[in-house]
């Protein structure tokens, strides 16, 4: 029984505190159902299993804070984000690797960002964040929001440290990895302002 324990974090994962449940072991197998911890400040609860090769199967499931957002991101845009949300997610862990799907209706997050991404509390923005792996040092993350912008971004390892090789960011359509290095930002959007963007990133 853990009481009130931590979890360091890493690579993509952040670290735990408040842990509090029962995790029961064996010498092949690991198993926890109902583990409530803190996750950026806000409250998560996940069940684990171990499987066959080593396979670690995480369902978890949280509320995410506007103040925990600004605590994982020193980006200036999320002091324009108010609120909580939901979450679910779903994570495979292997030998350290890990592939992931996280996803929420943003309901009961504002946005004060410029169009087309402000939203009210009461507004349902599908957003959807998904990890896989691509090799021992690689990865894909795909990223999308209710249609209203996409990504796909290749990551390489270099030094402990994932790193973007390689993507596209596409407004209003379906992104693609584009085969040179470097970051594409294309779309079709109907009014974007470049100088109130340039103040958030």
């Amino acid at each position: 029984i853990v009481n009130n324990g931590t979890l360091s974090g890493g690579g993509d994962f952040p670290a735990l505190s408040g842990v509090n449940g029962k995790l029961e072991f064996t010498e092949s197998s690991l198993r926890a159902q109902n583990v409530n911890a803190q996750i950026y400040g806000g409250p998560a609860q996940f069940n684990l299993a171990s499987g066959k090769d080593g396979l670690l199967h995480v369902v978890a499931q949280g509320r995410m804070t506007d103040s925990g957002i600004r605590q994982a991101t020193a980006l200036p845009l999320a002091d324009k984000l108010h609120g909580a949300a939901d979450w679910n997610g779903e994570i495979n862990l292997r030998k350290r690797q890990a592939e992931m799907v996280i996803t929420s209706s943003l309901v009961g997050l504002s946005s004060s960002l410029p169009p087309p991404f402000d939203k009210s509390a009461t507004d349902t923005l599908p957003l959807r964040i998904e990890k896989k792996l691509q090799g021992a040092q690689q990865d894909v993350i795909n990223l999308s929001l209710d249609g209203i912008l996409n990504a796909k971004l290749l990551r390489q390892e270099r030094g402990g440290v994932m790193q973007t090789e390689r993507g596209e960011i596409n407004l209003g359509g379906n992104a693609e990895l584009p085969a040179q290095p470097g970051v594409i930002l294309r779309g079709n959007i109907t009014h974007f302002d470049v100088d109130q963007w340039q103040t958030l990133i």
